[in-house]
């Protein structure tokens, strides 16, 4: 088995500093993954709500994951909080909001002051796409929303990612997101 790349302290600053004017939501999402080490699908599930801003913690109770239609049927109905309407109608899959991985994933992690300022940058973000998009933007109080308001989907989130690691001159090892978590 291939060893998971990983990002070394260097290399971490020197991209949060160059994603700081790229997207709030990649760099929160990297942020996130790296100082609290979490899977991509918990970082997509955090809800504004499970956030205390007064003791500087967050709660780890679920996780964003798209699914096949056939095998929503086979997962267990306790699993699942909730399906999200679908974007396309002809799609074979759909995007859930479900428990994290094992019960142990279930926990509390304590927040950095500056990893704070940048989940108020993507709220504030958030509240704009809403000014926006009004009755157009989708609340479902997830941190992590496109610009209307849809769950953004571990996929997605890998694109974006992929994307800002072929556009920008840092010289640093290309990972994968769950290289985040590892370094």
């Amino acid at each position: 088995r291939k060893e998971t790349e990983i990002w070394r302290p260097a290399e971490i600053r020197m991209a949060l500093e160059d994603m700081q004017a790229y997207d709030p939501r990649l760099r929160l999402f990297v942020h996130l993954a790296f100082v609290c080490s979490l899977r991509s699908g918990e970082d997509l599930g955090i809800e504004t709500k499970s956030i205390s801003f007064h003791t500087k913690e967050l709660m780890i109770t679920q996780s964003v994951q798209r699914i096949y239609k056939t095998a929503l049927e086979e997962v267990e109905n306790t699993k699942v909080i909730k399906v999200f309407p679908c974007q396309k109608k002809d799609s074979q899959s759909t995007v859930v909001l479900k428990e994290p991985k094992t019960p142990k994933s279930k926990r509390r992690v304590f927040l950095t002051s500056p990893l704070i300022e940048d989940i108020r940058a993507v709220i504030a973000y958030n509240e704009e796409c809403k000014a926006r998009y009004r009755n157009k933007y989708n609340d479902y109080g997830l941190l992590f929303a496109t610009d209307h308001g849809n769950p953004v989907t571990p996929e997605l989130m890998d694109d974006w990612f992929k994307k800002w690691q072929k556009q920008t001159s840092l010289e640093i090892t290309q990972i994968t997101p769950h290289g985040l978590r590892h370094s």
